[in-house]
């Protein structure tokens, strides 16, 4: 199936070529031509739910596109289903969650989120986070895709680290100026450190210190008050704001 995809991708980009077309146009062709094929695969391999669960499907695909959300996630828990031969009962129920996380991502990510950020929240929510830290999350990664800090904190979850201490430490580096860099360090440290038998919250410890040791000291509370109202023309005393 890969090299099909090839073969029509590459005839493609030669149709392109022949025709005159732009390069960018002739691979925008070539990825259509890959999604057509990979829709098409799935389709097949989705023959093997029963109708009720194949109109739960459509309904809940439908919904999602209504809404915005993606609907890859769902195709792809219900592709899980028919792999492990999961009862077309399970199969809904499980459908029905994964949009009900991607409406929660959306609401809680909003205004705007990419379908990376969505899908990173919902997995997240899988894992037991709460709506409140993807939120938080949001606001501390200011105009950077949340997508990896929603990511790293689903997988330091999912490997045992408590809920809590796995979002003050994904906080904690956002706020002293960590990437994405930095937070796929943490989860590489942390699942390697568990693999060798660490225990989670202690593997956390360890590697957040010692990335966090790189980055700069994040500025005291007050000193970050001053700093905005001098950007705003005020100053402030006794806690009252003054013009100047």
């Amino acid at each position: 199936m890969r090299m099909r995809r090839s073969a029509l991708a590459t005839s493609a980009l030669l149709l392109g070529a022949a025709l005159g077309a732009p390069a960018s146009l002739a691979a925008q062709r070539g990825a259509d031509l890959r999604t057509a094929a990979t829709r098409a695969e799935t389709e097949a391999r989705l023959t093997a739910l029963d109708p009720a669960t194949r109109d739960s499907l459509r309904v809940v695909v439908l919904d999602a596109q209504r809404r915005g959300l993606p609907t890859e996630p769902v195709y792809a828990k219900a592709l899980e289903g028919v792999e492990k031969g999961a009862p077309g009962e399970r199969i809904q129920t499980a459908i029905r969650a994964m949009f009900h996380r991607l409406r929660t991502a959306n609401d809680s990510l909003a205004p705007r989120a990419s379908d990376a950020e969505l899908v990173a929240g919902a997995d997240a929510l899988a894992a037991g986070v709460p709506s409140t830290a993807l939120r938080e999350l949001r606001s501390l990664s200011g105009r950077r895709s949340a997508a990896t800090a929603l990511g790293v904190l689903a997988q330091l979850v999912s490997r045992g680290v408590p809920v809590g201490k796995a979002t003050d430490a994904v906080k904690q580096l956002l706020q002293r100026g960590g990437g994405q860099q930095q937070l796929l360090a943490l989860e590489r440290g942390v699942n390697g450190d568990v693999a060798l038998g660490m225990l989670p919250d202690v593997a956390l410890d360890l590697r957040s210190r010692a990335i966090m040791s790189g980055l700069p000291m994040a500025a005291p509370p007050a000193a970050a008050a001053a700093a905005v109202g001098d950007a705003s023309g005020f100053s402030t005393q006794n806690g009252t704001p003054r013009r100047p």
